[in-house]
C-alpha cells in the first residue's frame, strides 16, 4: 500500500495567517522560528502533535500552537490584539480554500497571556492560542 503524504499544516497555517486581513493589518510576520530582529511584532507557528485513527492517515488532528508576540514597544495591548486576530482568523480556517489540503474543523482549547522572558527583560509580551486543526489531503 503506497504511504499517503499527510498536509504540512505548519506551511498551511502560516501561508493562511499571512494573507489574513487582521493579521496583516497589524504588521506581523508569521515564522516559524523566532526571528532575529524582534522590533516588529510576529506570529510563530509550531506544530506540537499530529494523530489519526484511520490506518490510511486520511484524516489528522493537528495539535498547533501560535504564539503571538508584541513588538518592542508595543507591550500587552499589541500582543492581545494580535492573538485576538489570530484566533479569529484560525476559526475561520475551515471556510478557506488552502493549496494541499482541506480543512474541516477548529477548535481553540487554549488562550493565554504568557510573556516570554527568552527574548526581553523585562519580558516581551506574548498571547499563546493553542488549537487543534483538523485536515486531509
Amino acid at each position: 500500500m503506497p504511504v499517503t503524504a499527510i498536509p504540512d499544516i505548519e506551511k498551511i497555517s502560516s501561508d493562511y495567517l499571512r494573507s489574513d486581513a487582521g493579521v496583516v493589518a497589524l504588521g506581523a510576520r508569521v515564522v516559524g522560528k523566532s526571528p532575529g530582529n524582534t522590533d516588529t511584532p510576529w506570529v510563530r507557528v509550531t506544530q506540537l502533535d499530529a494523530t489519526s485513527t484511520h490506518r490510511a492517515d486520511h484524516l489528522v488532528n493537528y495539535l498547533l500552537q501560535f504564539d503571538s508576540y508584541a513588538g518592542k514597544t508595543g507591550g500587552q495591548p499589541e500582543a492581545n490584539s494580535l492573538g485576538r486576530a489570530v484566533r479569529k482568523a484560525l476559526m475561520q480556517m475551515p471556510d478557506a480554500t488552502h493549496t494541499g489540503a482541506v480543512v474541516t474543523g477548529v477548535q481553540i482549547i487554549g488562550h493565554a497571556r504568557i510573556p516570554d522572558t527568552s527574548i526581553d527583560e523585562p519580558a516581551r509580551e506574548r498571547v499563546v492560542i493553542t488549537a487543534q486543526v483538523w485536515a486531509h489531503a
